[in-house]
């Protein structure tokens, strides 16, 4: 079982109050009291955490929101990013992972194709939430921006 660190508080509390009711008071209302904060602790879910950060839904730019909603690459300025890959007219990069990178980044492992290559690379993109609008702005591995993408229109 996972100790949270409610729990965990709960536990040394117990200890100290079984210690403390062994030595001075002897008491077993005491000991009672320091099992019932204990059950109660163990019951308790874990503080609420703040609500994941997701990619919900398709983003992009004129170009590859068609492309994301099943049109076709013919943009040379296409940019998309949906909740599985990042895209543009030349490259497609696959999540292989997305974890959180803070409050508003997501920090993404993939895998890309590239446009005339049989070559798939690795690589690490970072995925910035903008805060004042319902848009990401992507960045590669070494930190240059591929473009800020907004949420898709429903066609």
């Amino acid at each position: 079982m996972t100790l949270w660190p409610c729990h965990e508080w709960a536990v040394t509390l117990a200890r100290r109050l079984d210690v403390l009711s062994m030595t001075v008071l002897h008491t077993a209302a005491l000991r009672a009291l320091a099992l019932a904060v204990v059950a109660l602790a163990m019951q308790a879910p874990p503080a609420a955490a703040a609500e994941p950060l997701v990619i919900a839904g398709n983003y992009g730019n004129e170009a590859g929101c068609r492309t994301a909603a099943g049109g076709v690459a013919d943009s040379e300025d296409l940019l998309m990013l949906t909740p599985r890959e990042v895209g543009t007219y030349a490259t497609l990069c696959s999540f292989v992972q997305l974890l959180p990178g803070g409050d508003v980044d997501l920090v993404a492992t993939v895998t890309c194709g590239h446009e005339g290559e049989d070559l798939i690379t690795l690589g690490m993109m970072r995925l910035r939430r903008e805060t004042d609008r319902d848009a990401f702005t992507i960045y590669d591995e070494q930190g240059d921006s591929w473009g800020t993408v907004e949420r898709c229109k429903a066609p």
